[in-house]
Parts: C-alpha cells; structure tokens; sequence
C-alpha cells in the first residue's frame, strides 16, 4: 500500500492510502467541449501509475475523430464513488482529459474506449491552448530527504510523563527565477485524517506528517506545457544530485480563474493532475541522506546559481542529458545498451563543449584542405572519397574520451591504479565500442559480462557524473567529496 496526500481548498489536506495499483473510477457524462451538451455516459479509471482509460456507452461523433483517432480534450461531470459503505455520499467532480487516443470505437457489443495522456480532476478546460495554470506543486521521490528540513520540535521529559509536541511550517524557500516561472520549496502540514482515533472517552493516537514540495509559480497562467518542460528538468536535477532515478508522486496546480476569496484572502482549489510522467517503480532499495552525493544543505548557498545554470543549458545538452538519464530510469537495459548508451553520453557531451571548428578561420582552412584532396584524385573516385571525408572534422571517440580524462586528471585519476590502467580503459572502451557496434561475429570471451559491468560501474559511468558535474560549476574537491558519500561511486576510487 502507498500512501498519496491530497491538497485541498484552504490549505486543508487529506490522506487517502492507495495502493499504486489500485484504480479510481469516475462515473458521470462525458462530451466533446463542441458538442453543445450532448454528453455520453461513462466510466473514467485512473490508476496513479499510468494512463487514464475512458470507457464509453457509445461514441462521439465519428466524423470529428475518425481522421487521426485523437482527441484532443474531453470534459465529463462526474462522481467518484463512496470510499465505503459507511458513506452515504459520493463527491462530485468536473474533470478534463487532454491528448487522448482511441483503442475503440463502440460496436452493439463493446463501448468506445479511449486512453488520456493527461487527466485535470478539477476544472474543465474547452480549448488545448486554454490548459493554463498560475502555480504548480511537485511532490518528487527523496524530496523531503533531499531537503531535509522539519518543523517538528519534541521535548520529552525525563520522566517520560509528558511529551511537547509543537509545529511551526518552515518558510518557503524560493530557489531561483527562470524566464516566466519563479522556483521554490515550500511545505505542508498534512493531518491524517484516518489517524485520528478516539475511545469513548479520551483521543487515543493523533498523527501529523509533514511534506516538501517544488513550487513552480507563474505572474500570470501559463499553457501546462510550459510546466511540464519544467518538472523534468528539475526531476532530472535531483535525479543527478540523489544519484538514483526521481519520480512524480504527486502532482496538482492552481488556477486563476478558479480563485476563491474567504476571510480577505485568496486561494487557488487545488486541480489535481495525473500524467504519464507519474511512473513510480518500485524502489530496489531506500537511498538515506548521508549516501546522497549532495543535498539542500550542501548546496544551500549556491544552489540558486546551480539551478539556474542547469535549466538554462539543458537543451544545449539534450543528447548527453538523455543518454545518461536514459540509463538512470531504465535498469531493465542489458547491459550492451547500457555501455553504448553511456558512450553516447560521452560523445555527445565531448561534442558540445569541444565544437571542432571554433572559428571560421579553422573551419575555412578545412574546407579547402578537403577540397583539395578530392581535386587530386581520379574523377570517378571524387564522390566515394567525398563521402568518405565528410566528417572528416569529427575527432575519433578515442581522442575523445582521452581529452575528457586530461581536462579531468585531478579527479579522473583516482579512478585508476596507475596510467597503464588509465591506458587500459581507454583500449577497453573504443574496442568494445567498436565489438558492440561493427559485430565481426566473433565469440565472446567467459566472464564478458562481468567484465562489461565493471567497466560502466566502476569507471565509464563516474567519468560522465564528473564531467556533469564539473559542468555545473563544482570544484573537483567537491565532485571528490560528493561522490565518496554514494555507496557505488565512494568504492570506485583508488587511494
């Protein structure tokens, strides 16, 4: 079982134990936001960890959807049904399905079906370019652990007669502005509902928890796309700085047309969001603060700098930022794709930071050099010698790999028993490469697996993490200091 804490209107929250498996239904009347009302009844599943499926008695108008079987917003008024049968009532929401896609149409025999990228409990949106939000809360995987701040104080008397409890929320934290979006940690207070029990006669165990979020707010509604950009980047982050793969576990945003005012204070009713970015697997096991290369309080004073640096050059850095992510939430991968992946990685990032021609001048001077050669050979030969020299200008993988272990010898070099190792990995990587991706059909040595394993545990992969890390602007010291804390990183280095 997993627990989800839901926000609600005032600050209020509520705890609902769920499990991740388990499905919330909606039951009401759904419709195109064109259709001038004409609803059909339905059943919505949402399952936290996964897509929302639509089950219709009947369909849309086939004209409208027929094309591209897509859909790009349904609205439906509904009701989820009583969490018991103590419960008299069901609470009523209105709901909006974005980019859904039909698996079938409905037949005299099986309802229409369709499946929604992204489920909005709480408004209705009648336009794509209408799904706007003011704010957005993320509750990440380890973020609280992460941050590692409490409000809670217990003074227990020695006597352990009484027991002072007593809760003050930590002030929000605004971490840094980027373009439109201002980023902060905030936290809330959540009682559980469910552990309020009593006897009779007196209370007999109450239960507070305290949660962290990540804050994404906007001067004005912004399209949830923009969002969303957003809370990968920032899960990414904190996936390199945990050193383990970051989920969403919750997720909901507030919106300004739907701003309440109570007492002479505003408020945004929470509109929870569930999206496929929600994946949660299973945890192999639970990684603890001291075994984090680096948290909050490490980086405290310079993370505003930190973040922003890493937001505004995640595009640039896309094809080494997938690749090393790529194997950061798959552990499934065999461990071929593993090492071509992470080497793809390498490549990618050796490119950005090391354009081969960074004047025109260099540039211009191969260009002729390359002409030149095609112009001296045989008239017949100049396309296939072309071709061939066409990036020419491309340093090889090995030179490659060799540049990032120089510019990175302070720290690199713990990595490796002496140069003749450091010589070694180099010969290991490029031919393995070169085995993996050329296959000459030749048989693979005993112990092959392990031995590839090694390789990307103990090596391959700690070089990228400096070298990501450098990026962001940490001294080797620190990359040292940080990476000796995680349980896999710390045994790779030799003292």
């Amino acid at each position: 079982m997993s627990t989800i804490w839901i926000r609600l209107t005032l600050g209020v929250t509520l705890l609902i134990s769920v499990s991740m498996a388990e499905i919330i239904e909606y039951h009401g009347s759904w419709e195109l936001p064109d259709s001038l009302g004409k609803s059909i009844d339905g059943t919505l599943r949402i399952r936290p960890n996964d897509f929302a499926v639509l089950d219709l008695r009947g369909s849309f108008p086939i004209k409208k959807i027929m094309k591209s079987y897509y859909v790009p917003l349904i609205i439906g008024s509904c009701s989820l049904p009583p969490s018991s049968d103590k419960d008299k009532y069901s609470s009523t929401e209105t709901i909006t399905l974005k980019d859904c896609t039909i698996r079938s149409i409905s037949s005299s025999e099986n309802p229409s079906s369709l499946v929604a990228r992204t489920a909005f409990v709480g408004v209705h949106f009648r336009k794509k370019e209408e799904v706007k939000f003011k704010e957005i809360f993320i509750k990440y995987s380890y973020l609280h652990d992460w941050v590692g701040k409490s409000g809670f104080v217990v003074d227990k008397a020695i006597n352990q007669e009484r027991v002072n409890l007593s809760y003050a929320k930590p002030k929000t934290i605004k971490v840094t502005s980027f373009g439109n979006f201002t980023i902060s940690i905030c936290f809330e207070v959540l009682p559980n509902l469910l552990k309020f029990r009593f006897s009779p006669y007196a209370r007999e165990e109450v239960e507070l928890k305290q949660e962290t979020y990540i804050k994404i707010e906007s001067d004005v509604d912004r399209h949830y796309d923009g969002y969303c950009a957003l809370i990968r980047k920032i899960q990414n982050f904190l996936s390199l700085a945990i050193s383990e793969p970051i989920y969403v576990e919750y997720l909901d945003g507030g919106v300004n047309s739907r701003t309440i005012n109570t007492e002479g204070k505003e408020f945004l009713p929470p509109v929870q969001i569930f999206d496929t970015f929600r994946k949660i697997r299973t945890r192999s096991r639970e990684i603890l603060p001291h075994e984090m290369p680096f948290t909050y309080k490490m980086v405290e004073n310079q993370l505003s700098d930190l973040l922003k640096r890493w937001l505004e050059d995640y595009d640039k850095y896309t094809p080494a930022h997938n690749s090393y992510f790529g194997t950061i939430y798959n552990e499934e991968l065999y461990l071929e794709n593993r090492f071509l992946t992470l080497v793809r990685a390498i490549e990618g990032y050796h490119r950005i930071t090391h354009e081969s021609f960074k004047t025109d001048k260099k540039r211009n001077a191969h260009k002729k050099r390359l002409q030149s050669i095609i112009d001296s050979v045989d008239e017949k030969f100049k396309s296939w010698v072309g071709e061939k020299l066409k990036f020419s200008h491309e340093p090889s993988f090995r030179k490659r790999i060799k540049e990032l272990l120089e510019e990175t010898e302070e720290i690199s070099k713990f990595l490796f028993d002496s140069n003749n190792d450091k010589k070694d990995f180099v010969n290991k990587v490029v031919e393995t490469r070169n085995l993996l991706v050329h296959p000459d059909g030749g048989l693979i040595e005993v112990g092959y697996g392990n031995y590839l394993g090694r390789l990307i545990r103990e090596q391959l992969k700690p070089l990228l993490v400096i070298c990501l890390y450098r990026n962001l602007g940490f001294s080797f010291s620190d990359i040292r200091r940080f990476l000796s804390r995680h349980p896999w990183y710390g045994s790779c280095f030799k003292d």
